[in-house]
């Protein structure tokens, strides 16, 4: 009677050789590995050795393995093996994946062309849907956690901070985690995240793909945090402009701020560029058409037109100059207060007696920033002044929500007379709206951001975690003060092994306020510059 041979298992360390460490983190190491029984090149993570007592990262290493256990699809990296070896500890082994990760890609070519955004959008929908599908929150999607296959395609890796839905939370589960600039807002503000956080990650992921910067991103980790709360993309860039349209609402729905604007789930946005897709197709016939309509309608014109004895010729009035682009400095002369100026545009070259009967078109005088007025060509330009803007310490600056850019400005700027609003953003400060008289005799205007905020400094013994407004701005000592819009405002200040303290007050334009708690003696108290009691 034959006896089938039982298959010899190899210790780890004579399985897995000619590793090459990839990364060293806080919890486990990553290598490059030969699995010598298969004959294949793998993924090895392994926990530091004296990490494997630890209870709760324990937990966590076999939370990414159970999370990873439960995937298979192309757009997922797949999990090979988990265990625990006497010499090495706990381990996993993934598929390893040929190819880059797309961090890397971007290094390299900076963004992708539109139609590889767009791929590279279905395959991670594609990925989210059987991961959200399995019950997981992956909660950290960003470019290096995306793998770049040489046969095309992409790939969602590292599980580490996905979380099962259906497990008990953790003491530790509303924290903020993940990676900062890719966070959804529900993160940011340290609340429980589901699926639409991985969908709000993954249009961040896409805004860089396509347009070379991630909208959030800030060398402080608490104003990349403030940005990403209350600050929205650059919608109007060109780059995203020339994404396809679907494309583009598959990406603004997703960076929406509240969790209710974005797609209920990955299968509901990959409707949207499903829908994009057969729209396309089924217009293409109609736009062909469109195309054989205007050559036909072109050739007649221009046969009529060689048959004609007389051409009239309407008079136009030149088009626009781009506010966006640079001022041929060959133009840029000095009027009589020394301030540069750019030449007016003359419409009275182009007045004649049919202008009567011209219908009304819409120019914009380029001296006369963001104001755009129906006229016809016998209209009269507004007046206008030029002013030097003195911005301190510095701001973008709109008029009447139209960009004229970030100061110090080179030369003064032609604004129409009269009361306009001007707003001032600064990254560091509340946007800062003001009603401004301009007159014909305005030279300068001076704009202390200071004076019309509040300044909140905050000292906390022995620390803690500070929120204001349910916005969590992180831990003390904080890098710099607080600036607040003036109003009423909320303060908490809380410790994981402490009372949490929490008090309203008030906030004044031009006020310095002190904030000092003390979480051991549970007091906390907010006062102005003036030791006067702010209630």
């Amino acid at each position: 009677m034959t006896t089938s041979k039982q298959p010899i298992v190899l210790p780890l360390h004579q399985r897995l050789t000619e590793r090459t460490l990839i990364a060293r983190g806080n919890f486990a190491a990553s290598y490059k590995a030969l699995d010598s029984t298969l004959g294949r090149p793998v993924f090895f993570k392994v926990l530091h050795a004296d990490l494997s007592s630890d209870s709760d990262i324990r937990g966590r290493f076999e939370r990414e393995a159970r999370a990873a256990a439960r995937l298979s699809h192309r757009n997922l990296v797949q999990l090979y093996e988990f265990g625990e070896d006497p010499d090495e500890g706990l381990y996993m082994v993934f598929e390893w994946v040929q190819g880059e990760s797309l961090a890397a890609r971007l290094t390299r070519v900076k963004t992708l062309p539109a139609d590889a955004v767009q791929d590279l959008a279905r395959d991670l929908l594609e990925g989210l849907a059987v991961l959200h599908g399995a019950g997981i929150i992956h909660r950290d999607i960003k470019p290096e956690n995306i793998l770049l296959p040489r046969e095309g395609g992409a790939k969602l890796a590292d599980y580490s901070l996905a979380i099962p839905v259906d497990e008990p939370r953790m003491t530790h589960a509303r924290a903020i985690i993940g990676t900062p600039a890719y966070m959804s807002p529900e993160q940011a503000a340290g609340r429980q995240p589901d699926e639409r956080a991985d969908l709000f990650s993954l249009g961040v992921v896409l805004w860089e793909a396509a347009t070379g910067s991630n909208p959030f991103w800030a060398e402080d980790i608490v104003e990349t945090l403030r940005r990403i709360r209350r600050i929205d993309p650059d919608f109007d860039c060109p780059a995203f402009g020339e994404l396809p349209l679907d494309l583009q609402t598959l990406i603004r729905s997703c960076l929406a701020k509240e969790t209710s604007q974005r797609p209920g789930s990955a299968r509901d946005a990959m409707k949207l560029l499903q829908a994009g897709r057969a729209g396309r197709a089924n217009h293409r016939g109609v736009r062909n058409a469109a195309v054989l309509f205007a050559i036909m309608i072109c050739a007649l014109q221009m046969i009529c037109i060689s048959r004609s004895h007389e051409i009239a010729v309407t008079p136009l009035v030149p088009a626009p100059k781009d506010l966006a682009q640079p001022v041929d400095s060959s133009q840029v002369t000095q009027n009589e207060n020394g301030v540069d100026t750019v030449p007016a545009l003359n419409v009275s070259e182009h007045r004649d007696s049919q202008s009567a009967n011209q219908e009304q078109m819409t120019v914009r005088n380029p001296n006369t920033v963001g104001i755009s007025t129906p006229v016809n060509a016998a209209a009269s330009i507004p007046e206008s002044a030029d002013v030097v803007l003195d911005v301190r310490p510095w701001a973008r600056v709109y008029l009447n929500d139209q960009d004229l850019g970030t100061t110090p400005f080179r030369r003064a700027i032609r604004l129409p007379c009269g009361i306009q609003r001007l707003s001032f953003q600064n990254a560091q400060m509340p946007p800062v709206t003001l009603a401004m008289e301009i007159r014909k005799d305005t030279q300068t205007l001076r704009v202390d951001l200071a004076q019309h905020i509040t300044v909140l400094d905050v000292a906390v013994t022995p620390w803690g975690n500070v929120s204001i407004d349910n916005d969590v701005l992180g831990a003390t000592p904080l890098k710099r003060p607080v600036f607040l819009t003036p109003g009423r405002h909320v303060v908490r200040i809380s410790h994981p092994a402490l009372t949490p303290l929490e008090r309203s007050f008030s906030a004044g334009a031009g006020d310095t306020l002190h904030l000092t708690a003390d979480l051991d003696h549970s007091t906390l108290s907010v006062t102005h510059s003036d030791v006067t009691h702010r209630r």
